[in-house]
Protein backbone atom coordinates (compact mmCIF):
# COMPACT_ATOMS: atom_id res chain seq x y z
CA UNK A 1 0.00 0.00 0.00
CA UNK A 2 1.53 3.43 -1.04
CA UNK A 3 1.05 6.94 1.15
CA UNK A 4 -1.01 8.08 -1.88
CA UNK A 5 -3.42 4.92 -1.32
CA UNK A 6 -3.69 5.29 2.46
CA UNK A 7 -4.46 9.20 1.71
CA UNK A 8 -7.56 8.11 -0.38
CA UNK A 9 -9.08 6.15 2.30
CA UNK A 10 -8.57 8.64 4.87
CA UNK A 11 -10.28 11.51 3.26
CA UNK A 12 -7.96 13.42 1.65
CA UNK A 13 -5.54 16.35 2.91
CA UNK A 14 -1.39 15.04 3.29
CA UNK A 15 -0.39 11.48 3.71
CA UNK A 16 0.24 10.33 7.00
CA UNK A 17 3.45 9.32 8.50
CA UNK A 18 3.41 5.32 7.68
CA UNK A 19 5.87 2.86 8.79
CA UNK A 20 5.44 -1.27 8.86
CA UNK A 21 7.13 -4.23 9.97
CA UNK A 22 6.93 -7.92 9.56
CA UNK A 23 5.74 -10.13 12.22
CA UNK A 24 5.01 -13.96 12.18
CA UNK A 25 3.03 -16.05 14.25
CA UNK A 26 2.96 -19.79 14.01
CA UNK A 27 1.85 -19.99 10.09
CA UNK A 28 0.71 -16.56 9.52
CA UNK A 29 2.77 -13.65 8.81
CA UNK A 30 1.44 -10.22 9.82
CA UNK A 31 2.45 -6.91 8.48
CA UNK A 32 1.54 -4.20 10.73
CA UNK A 33 0.96 -0.53 9.87
CA UNK A 34 1.86 2.21 12.02
CA UNK A 35 -0.50 5.20 10.71
CA UNK A 36 0.42 8.89 12.58
CA UNK A 37 -2.36 11.24 11.70
CA UNK A 38 -5.19 8.84 11.58
CA UNK A 39 -6.58 8.88 15.36
CA UNK A 40 -9.90 9.57 14.15
CA UNK A 41 -9.88 5.70 11.78
CA UNK A 42 -8.59 4.04 15.33
CA UNK A 43 -11.12 5.06 17.79
CA UNK A 44 -14.46 5.12 15.47
CA UNK A 45 -13.56 1.41 14.16
CA UNK A 46 -12.42 -0.67 17.46
CA UNK A 47 -10.49 -3.78 16.55
CA UNK A 48 -9.11 -2.90 13.25
CA UNK A 49 -5.75 -2.61 13.61
CA UNK A 50 -4.51 -2.33 9.92
CA UNK A 51 -7.16 0.12 8.97
CA UNK A 52 -9.24 -1.80 6.14
CA UNK A 53 -12.54 -1.41 7.54
CA UNK A 54 -12.71 -4.47 8.65
CA UNK A 55 -11.70 -7.30 11.30
CA UNK A 56 -10.05 -10.57 10.47
CA UNK A 57 -7.40 -12.81 10.89
CA UNK A 58 -4.90 -10.25 10.93
CA UNK A 59 -6.37 -8.69 13.96
CA UNK A 60 -6.74 -12.14 15.39
CA UNK A 61 -2.97 -13.25 14.49
CA UNK A 62 -1.81 -9.70 16.62
CA UNK A 63 -4.46 -10.64 19.21
CA UNK A 64 -3.02 -13.65 19.39
CA UNK A 65 0.73 -12.68 19.50
CA UNK A 66 0.04 -9.54 22.15
CA UNK A 67 -1.93 -11.75 24.44
CA UNK A 68 -0.42 -11.76 27.85
CA UNK A 69 -3.49 -11.91 30.59
CA UNK A 70 -5.16 -9.12 32.80
CA UNK A 71 -2.77 -6.70 34.11
CA UNK A 72 -0.21 -7.59 32.26
CA UNK A 73 2.00 -4.56 30.26
CA UNK A 74 1.91 -5.01 26.52
CA UNK A 75 4.37 -3.00 24.32
CA UNK A 76 3.77 -0.10 22.02
CA UNK A 77 2.69 -2.24 19.20
CA UNK A 78 0.06 -4.09 20.76
CA UNK A 79 -2.02 -1.11 21.47
CA UNK A 80 -4.42 -1.78 18.85
CA UNK A 81 -5.68 -4.38 20.20
CA UNK A 82 -6.49 -3.41 23.64
CA UNK A 83 -9.60 -2.52 22.90
CA UNK A 84 -11.02 -1.97 26.16
CA UNK A 85 -8.27 0.27 26.86
CA UNK A 86 -7.38 -1.16 30.16
CA UNK A 87 -3.67 -1.41 29.39
CA UNK A 88 -3.60 -5.48 28.64
CA UNK A 89 -4.82 -8.09 26.08
CA UNK A 90 -6.50 -10.30 27.62
CA UNK A 91 -10.14 -12.42 27.47
CA UNK A 92 -12.49 -9.28 27.56
CA UNK A 93 -10.19 -7.83 24.37
CA UNK A 94 -10.57 -11.51 22.60
CA UNK A 95 -14.39 -11.43 23.18
CA UNK A 96 -14.70 -8.01 21.90
CA UNK A 97 -13.11 -8.79 18.90
CA UNK A 98 -14.79 -11.70 18.23
CA UNK A 99 -18.05 -10.23 18.23
CA UNK A 100 -16.48 -7.74 16.16
CA UNK A 101 -14.76 -9.97 13.33
CA UNK A 102 -16.69 -10.63 10.14
CA UNK A 103 -13.95 -11.42 7.50
CA UNK A 104 -12.02 -10.14 4.75
CA UNK A 105 -14.54 -6.88 3.50
CA UNK A 106 -17.51 -7.02 5.47
CA UNK A 107 -17.98 -3.83 7.42
CA UNK A 108 -18.68 -4.57 11.25
CA UNK A 109 -21.79 -2.72 12.14
CA UNK A 110 -20.76 -0.54 15.65
CA UNK A 111 -24.41 -1.49 17.07
CA UNK A 112 -26.40 -4.47 15.61
CA UNK A 113 -30.02 -3.90 17.66
CA UNK A 114 -32.35 -6.93 17.59
CA UNK A 115 -35.98 -6.10 15.48
CA UNK A 116 -38.48 -5.52 18.37
CA UNK A 117 -42.19 -6.13 18.60
CA UNK A 118 -43.90 -3.75 16.28
CA UNK A 119 -46.35 -2.36 16.26
CA UNK A 120 -47.04 -3.35 20.60
CA UNK A 121 -49.52 -2.19 23.16
CA UNK A 122 -47.18 -2.06 25.87
CA UNK A 123 -45.75 1.58 26.41
CA UNK A 124 -42.64 -0.36 28.24
CA UNK A 125 -40.58 -1.94 25.92
CA UNK A 126 -37.04 -3.92 25.89
CA UNK A 127 -34.26 -3.16 23.19
CA UNK A 128 -31.45 -5.63 23.19
CA UNK A 129 -28.30 -5.94 20.63
CA UNK A 130 -24.43 -5.86 20.35
CA UNK A 131 -22.02 -2.96 20.91
CA UNK A 132 -18.77 -4.28 20.16
CA UNK A 133 -16.02 -1.89 21.66
CA UNK A 134 -18.71 0.40 23.63
CA UNK A 135 -18.75 1.36 27.46
CA UNK A 136 -22.59 1.61 27.01
CA UNK A 137 -25.34 2.92 24.67
CA UNK A 138 -27.49 5.75 24.52
CA UNK A 139 -31.29 5.52 23.14
CA UNK A 140 -33.29 8.73 22.40
CA UNK A 141 -36.41 9.22 20.82
CA UNK A 142 -38.46 7.93 23.90
CA UNK A 143 -40.04 9.31 26.70
CA UNK A 144 -36.51 10.24 27.87
CA UNK A 145 -32.50 9.46 27.33
CA UNK A 146 -31.83 6.11 28.40
CA UNK A 147 -28.23 4.41 29.22
CA UNK A 148 -27.17 0.74 28.96
CA UNK A 149 -24.16 -0.81 29.80
CA UNK A 150 -22.20 -2.71 27.43
CA UNK A 151 -21.20 -6.15 28.87
CA UNK A 152 -19.34 -8.78 26.46
CA UNK A 153 -20.67 -6.90 23.71
CA UNK A 154 -24.00 -7.14 24.76
CA UNK A 155 -26.94 -4.49 25.80
CA UNK A 156 -30.39 -4.74 27.18
CA UNK A 157 -32.16 -1.28 27.69
CA UNK A 158 -35.46 -0.67 29.20
CA UNK A 159 -37.78 2.08 28.50
CA UNK A 160 -40.71 4.10 27.42
CA UNK A 161 -42.24 4.94 24.27
CA UNK A 162 -45.23 7.89 23.22
CA UNK A 163 -48.45 6.22 23.18
CA UNK A 164 -50.66 5.41 20.62
CA UNK A 165 -47.72 6.83 18.18
CA UNK A 166 -45.05 5.72 15.75
CA UNK A 167 -41.53 6.10 17.97
CA UNK A 168 -38.48 6.68 16.01
CA UNK A 169 -35.46 5.62 18.49
CA UNK A 170 -31.88 5.96 17.96
CA UNK A 171 -29.40 4.00 19.54
CA UNK A 172 -25.27 5.11 19.84
CA UNK A 173 -22.36 3.60 20.93
CA UNK A 174 -20.39 5.27 23.23
CA UNK A 175 -16.40 4.44 22.98
CA UNK A 176 -14.09 4.69 25.65
CA UNK A 177 -13.48 8.58 25.89
CA UNK A 178 -16.58 9.80 24.88
CA UNK A 179 -16.58 8.97 21.21
CA UNK A 180 -20.05 8.18 19.96
CA UNK A 181 -20.57 6.02 17.00
CA UNK A 182 -22.93 6.19 14.18
CA UNK A 183 -26.81 6.09 15.47
CA UNK A 184 -28.57 3.01 14.24
CA UNK A 185 -32.38 3.81 13.94
CA UNK A 186 -35.14 1.92 15.45
CA UNK A 187 -39.11 1.94 14.57
CA UNK A 188 -41.73 1.08 16.70
CA UNK A 189 -45.53 1.53 16.66
CA UNK A 190 -47.82 1.40 19.55
CA UNK A 191 -51.33 0.85 19.44
CA UNK A 192 -53.66 0.16 22.32
CA UNK A 193 -57.03 1.77 20.46
CA UNK A 194 -58.70 -1.07 18.23
CA UNK A 195 -59.59 -0.38 14.21
CA UNK A 196 -62.98 1.21 13.91
CA UNK A 197 -65.66 -0.72 11.43
CA UNK A 198 -68.61 0.89 9.35
CA UNK A 199 -71.30 -1.20 8.01
CA UNK A 200 -72.41 0.73 5.05
CA UNK A 201 -74.85 -2.06 3.43
CA UNK A 202 -77.30 -3.35 4.22
CA UNK A 203 -77.89 -0.04 6.44
CA UNK A 204 -79.21 -0.96 10.27
CA UNK A 205 -82.64 -2.53 10.44
CA UNK A 206 -83.13 -3.06 6.69
CA UNK A 207 -84.62 -5.82 5.87
CA UNK A 208 -83.99 -8.47 3.00
CA UNK A 209 -86.08 -10.65 0.98
CA UNK A 210 -83.01 -13.04 -0.34
CA UNK A 211 -81.21 -16.10 1.18
CA UNK A 212 -77.86 -14.45 0.61
CA UNK A 213 -76.26 -10.92 0.96
CA UNK A 214 -73.58 -9.10 0.16
CA UNK A 215 -72.27 -6.85 3.00
CA UNK A 216 -70.30 -3.64 2.82
CA UNK A 217 -68.08 -1.47 4.79
CA UNK A 218 -65.23 0.01 6.10
CA UNK A 219 -62.23 -0.49 8.71
CA UNK A 220 -59.52 1.23 9.39
CA UNK A 221 -57.11 2.02 12.59
CA UNK A 222 -55.25 4.71 13.53
CA UNK A 223 -51.75 3.36 13.52
CA UNK A 224 -51.68 1.09 10.79
CA UNK A 225 -54.97 2.39 8.30
CA UNK A 226 -56.21 -1.04 7.45
CA UNK A 227 -52.91 -2.90 6.69
CA UNK A 228 -52.97 -6.35 8.40
CA UNK A 229 -56.80 -5.88 9.01
CA UNK A 230 -59.08 -8.55 8.74
CA UNK A 231 -62.67 -9.04 9.07
CA UNK A 232 -65.02 -11.68 9.60
CA UNK A 233 -69.33 -12.03 8.55
CA UNK A 234 -70.97 -14.72 10.52
CA UNK A 235 -67.32 -16.36 10.69
CA UNK A 236 -67.31 -15.90 6.44
CA UNK A 237 -63.76 -13.75 5.97
CA UNK A 238 -64.55 -10.97 4.09
CA UNK A 239 -62.37 -9.33 1.35
CA UNK A 240 -60.44 -5.39 3.19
Amino acid sequence: MTPNNQRSRLGGGRPPNMSCRWHRHGMLSLLIWSIAGAPALAQLAPGDVDGDADVDLVEIALLLRCFAGPDQPIPPDCEAVDIDVDGDADLNDAAILACLMRGPGLTPSTVEVDAPRSPTTSTNVTLTGRAPGAVFVEITGGVKIVSAAVARCAFSAELQIQPNVTSQLFVTGILRGGVRTTSTPVTISHDSSGPALFIDFPSDGAEVTTQTVDVAGRVADVQSGFMGLTVTVNGIQAVV
